[in-house]
């Protein structure tokens, strides 16, 4: 990330294969009600309605808070959460659990996202993220803004979010640890 630059702003940010069903459109014309707040919206990845969005923020006057980096190496994510305050999972599929989730977590970031089954089996509503019913885009947008102004919270979810990753012991060892005792009560069968 050594072209973007956030300075002060506070960064909104959304890791993927970016899609009209995300709902960014709708983050940028939020964005475009702060007066005085210093906000970016950041994008880390592609997909089909980049165009659109970059389009969008230009017509709004947000080009200079708008950046899409397109597809980025693996070993580069990294640098470019660190520079997000508020991670966006606007959508999931009822049978996933998106990767994205923890690497945000991971990182201690304040998440909003959909209030669903899957994603309260890593997420509570103001504990390590603030989370909406799946289809109110209004409530999805009120969480980003509540985020935007409340530092305690934001905060607070970040910090709680990334406590999650060692309480359920979300890491690769753990995984592999658990995968090892599963192969150890199979074979003793």
């Amino acid at each position: 990330p050594a072209n973007y630059h956030k300075g002060n702003a506070l960064v909104i940010g959304f890791v993927g294969f970016v899609r009209e069903w995300h709902g960014l459109d709708k983050v940028i014309h939020l964005i475009e009600g702060f007066d005085k707040m210093d906000i970016k919206l950041l994008i880390v990845g592609d997909g089909p309605i980049r165009d659109t969005l970059q389009q969008q923020a230009k017509d709004a006057g947000l080009a200079d808070m708008f950046h899409i980096t397109g597809v980025v190496k693996r070993d580069e994510m990294s640098q470019w959460l660190n520079v997000v305050d508020i991670a966006l999972q606007p959508d999931v599929t009822e049978y996933a659990s998106p990767l994205k989730m923890l690497e945000y977590m991971a990182k201690g970031k304040a998440i909003v996202a959909p209030d669903t089954p899957n994603i309260r089996e890593l997420l509570q509503h103001k504990e390590n993220a603030l989370l909406f019913p799946i289809d109110d885009d209004k409530l999805f947008l009120e969480a980003i803004k509540l985020l935007c102004v409340d530092d305690g919270l934001r905060k607070k979810v970040g910090i709680n979010a990334q406590n999650t990753i060692q309480d359920k012991q979300l890491t690769w060892h753990a995984n592999a640890d658990r995968i090892v005792e599963l192969f150890k009560t199979i074979s003793e069968r």
